[in-house]
């Protein structure tokens, strides 16, 4: 059996972030934001793989919380399989704008994403 030795490679695909939300103190998170409009089986995937990549790279030492939005139920296609913990958690927050409210929407509205 031949056997090719291990070569390591960069990935130059760049990967992109809609918002990043700054707290001005430790206390408060890091807000995440992501606008998905059109379905896409991998976004889970790239989107955990962004915000674990800035959390790598960045000095702040603050917890995070993730946001996205979509237009409907219909376009959240991304396979969540491998994400289940995050997803059920307050970490991450789903919004469906075709299901909010005319009034001002509360916490407990927008953390209905199950």
């Amino acid at each position: 059996m031949l056997l090719v030795p291990f070569q390591p490679r960069k990935l130059a695909k760049v990967l992109r972030i809609d918002g990043v939300f700054l707290p001005k103190t430790e206390e408060l998170p890091i807000y995440f934001a992501e606008v998905q409009f059109q379905p896409d089986k991998k976004f889970y995937s790239r989107l955990f793989t962004e915000i674990f990549n800035y959390l790598d790279k960045t000095e702040l030492t603050n917890t995070w919380c993730g946001v996205v939005i979509f237009p409907n139920r219909k376009v959240d296609t991304g396979d969540t399989k491998r994400y289940t913990e995050l997803l059920s958690s307050p970490r991450v927050t789903r919004i469906y704008l075709d299901e909010l409210t005319s009034s001002t929407p509360h916490q407990s509205q927008l953390r209905q994403s199950n």
